[in-house]
């Protein structure tokens, strides 16, 4: 399972340079990664539940949340234009 609290660093990014392969093997990873990241995230929202949570921050929950609303609201309404 991939640290969803690690950022990525560039060389993981996907550019060409990244992997040997070039542009396409680029692609390939990026998609694979696109689509793991609903069960990547359950994954992780399943580990945290039960931990504290800091005074002002969003639980597992609200961030899940507030992911779909972004997804449906902006990116959605964005790709339709």
């Amino acid at each position: 399972m991939t640290d969803l609290s690690e950022p990525v660093e560039p060389a993981d990014a996907g550019g060409p340079e990244a992997r040997p392969g070039g542009v396409e093997g680029d692609r390939a990873a990026l998609v694979e990664r696109f689509a793991s990241f609903p069960d990547r995230l359950a994954e992780a929202a399943r580990a945290a539940a039960g931990r504290p949570v800091p005074a002002g921050e969003w639980t597992p929950t609200e961030v899940v949340r507030h992911l779909m609303a972004v997804e449906g609201e902006v990116w959605l309404s964005r790709l339709a234009t």
